[in-house]
């Protein structure tokens, strides 16, 4: 056997000196072996004790009986003993034959030489042993290789990668971390390996991958050994990959600039939550200006929006850190907290939203916020409370507001606007009802009017709000406002707008009526991010006139006079003679609604309307306004009858 050639003794921890020296001490060989060594022989601390013994399993598990041992691996013939340097697992000598799934043995004997259990190792510089007096071991030459700053297999390097295809990657993890080369013939055989990469367990992967993303050198990973990144993730074309040395040896950092590479690994808990809130700063770099990289700190804590710029400039060597100055943060410190806002009458999530609305409305200032700025927000603030305490708990929850539009439809009257007009009170009122459905009326006919409905909800709330603001004015509006009520009921906060032109409420989908309160009180603007419309295409396949409105069948219903025969075709083809529901009964936002909570909308639902009901329910419906004729021709049509 070779031994280190200067006689040099290298220091072995004494809890783990101890463990070797019960085993020399009862007439067995005993070694550290591995990384250990390797960490040793290089002058390094090592995390963790491995040990090479002649002694059987049973015997480990008796000479230590009494300690804490770990036996998950005895088949293996490992015995984990617990010390005060962590836990040192004993391994008995053993030969290998077999890797079906690719990283363990089918079968192990035991009984072999030290030297046949050191040759089915990864490689040479793991294969170097120490005795309990540190004097090195090293009868395949591995200590060779770690003067050199080499990584060579051990025995046949195609056979040891068949073995576990991980240990590419684990090659690789140690070439970024200790600075050495990869043997020519090792590399190739690497290479050969790499297409096995894919069907390993991600854990494993991901141990090894994190590893190499907190070495001292990860750009190697990207540069000259992509092709086992490529085999992992062949889409996978990472932007700021060239500056990764130049950040901390973090592994929320180092992800930083490999979006979406996160996605694919499993991340310590807190790691991943560090990463989450500098991610969202991350995505919106570069910012052009001050006052835009001042918005960054609406998302995350200003230490969170610093580190964050530090580590973009680092990586792609700009300046973004300084477009940030020392006082910005200043500008949010006297903004009210949750208790203020709670005292004004706010609520649940209502006192994020203000707050995130007041820090983007200080940070887009040119100056911080001086004292009649803070006051006029707070005079808003107030206002704002009490127009929401004052609204009925069954309409709160459905309720936004939204600055007045100048962008007005001129097809509508104007006249019943207040003068000066300054918010809008919008109300997102669901009426879906299960009930409503399988007749020949739309769901909307079928409910109660809601032209009737809607104001007898929201004159009520109106009156309220006048007697505690005398000096200002509320109008309530239903289906005859002059504003363009989907644009202003998203900008509220109610919904988003589908491709269908319909209001989609997170909660009621698209069976919703829009109403509004008008005022010229000014209120605070704050909105609940209301997701997007999918655009997944269903409501435009579904529409027999793919979304055309100059062609829609909910109008064509509605239309006086004769039909031509195409404009009769789509009426019967709808199957109801008011209406159309087809865009919304595919729509995603629709699946699974709830019944409306507004009991006014849940009487008399009447889902079927025949000839002897039309004339007595003309003047009391949503259908009515047409007069009784578009609704018997829509009959005749469906009974396949020619209209009179």
């Amino acid at each position: 056997m070779k031994t280190n050639a200067d006689n040099r003794m290298y220091p072995v921890p004494k809890p783990v000196y101890d463990v070797l020296d019960r085993l020399c001490s009862s007439g067995y060989e005993a070694y550290l072996v591995g990384g250990c060594v390797r960490d040793l022989l290089l002058g390094q601390v090592p995390h963790d004790f491995d040990v090479t013994t002649s002694a059987p399993p049973q015997a480990v598990q008796h000479l230590f009986e009494g300690r804490a041992l770990s036996t998950a691996g005895l088949r293996f013939g490992t015995v984990g003993v617990r010390t005060a340097r962590g836990l040192v697992e004993i391994t008995t000598y053993r030969g290998e034959g077999g890797y079906s799934d690719a990283r363990h043995p089918d079968r192990v004997r035991f009984g072999v030489t030290l030297e046949d259990d050191l040759v089915r190792r990864d490689f040479l510089m793991n294969a170097v042993c120490m005795t309990k007096d540190g004097r090195v071991v090293d009868p395949l030459g591995g200590r060779a290789d770690i003067r050199r700053g080499l990584i060579t297999a051990c025995g046949d390097a195609d056979a040891r990668f068949r073995e576990d295809a991980l240990r590419a990657l684990r090659g690789v993890r140690f070439a970024c971390r200790l600075g050495f080369q990869i043997a020519p013939a090792t590399l190739a055989a690497m290479k050969r390996a790499a297409g096995a990469l894919s069907s390993l367990p991600m854990e494993r992967v991901s141990a090894e991958l994190c590893g190499i993303l907190c070495s001292p050198d990860p750009a190697r990973l990207f540069s000259e050994f992509s092709w086992c990144l490529h085999a992992l993730f062949p889409r996978f074309a990472p932007a700021g990959a060239a500056g990764l040395n130049r950040l901390p040896a973090s592994l929320a950092l180092r992800l930083l600039p490999l979006s979406p590479l996160e996605g694919s690994l499993l991340l310590p808990r807190q790691e991943r939550a560090r990463l989450i809130r500098l991610r969202q700063v991350w995505d919106r770099l570069p910012v052009p200006d001050g006052r835009a990289a001042r918005q960054l700190l609406c998302l995350q804590e200003p230490a969170v929006v610093r580190e964050a710029l530090h580590c973009y400039d680092l990586v792609f060597g700009t300046a973004q850190s300084a477009l940030l100055s020392e006082n910005d943060a200043l500008r949010l410190s006297a903004l009210p907290r949750g208790g203020q806002l709670r005292d004004m009458g706010f609520a649940g999530r209502e006192i994020r939203l203000v707050l995130d609305r007041l820090r983007l409305l200080a940070l887009e200032e040119d100056t911080p916020p001086d004292a009649s700025w803070r006051k006029r927000q707070m005079h808003l603030l107030n206002d704002t409370g009490a127009v929401l305490r004052l609204m009925p708990p069954t309409l709160r929850d459905l309720c936004g507001l939204a600055p007045f539009s100048d962008r007005l439809l001129p097809v509508r009257s104007r006249a019943r606007l207040p003068e000066k007009a300054e918010s809008v009170i919008l109300f997102a009122l669901p009426y879906y009802s299960a009930a409503a459905g399988g007749g020949n009326l739309s769901k909307y006919a079928a409910v109660p009017d809601y032209h009737l409905v809607v104001p007898a909800l929201l004159q009520p709330v109106a009156d309220r709000l006048k007697q505690a603001f005398p000096d200002h004015s509320f109008q309530v509006f239903t289906d005859s406002s002059p504003n363009r009520e989907v644009a202003l009921a998203v900008q509220a906060g109610l919904g988003v707008r589908g491709d269908n032109g319909l209001l989609l409420h997170p909660a009621y989908g698209s069976f919703v009526f829009i109403g509004e309160i008008v005022t010229d009180l000014p209120l605070f603007f704050f909105a609940q991010p209301g997701g997007e419309c999918l655009h997944c295409g269903q409501c435009r396949a579904a529409c027999p006139v793919g979304l055309d409105k100059s062609r829609c069948v909910s109008a064509l219903t509605q239309k006086k006079g004769v039909l031509t025969e195409e404009e009769q075709a789509l009426v019967r083809a709808g199957g109801l003679i008011w209406g159309c529901d087809r865009c919304q009964d595919c729509c995603p936002y629709n699946r699974n609604l709830p019944d409306t909570p507004l009991v006014e909308f849940k009487r008399d639902v009447l889902p079927r309307l025949d000839r002897s009901q039309v004339e007595a329910l003309v003047p009391t419906r949503a259908f009515g306004f047409r007069g009784p004729g578009p609704l018997l021709r829509n009959l005749a049509l469906l009974e396949q009858e020619e209209p009179s």
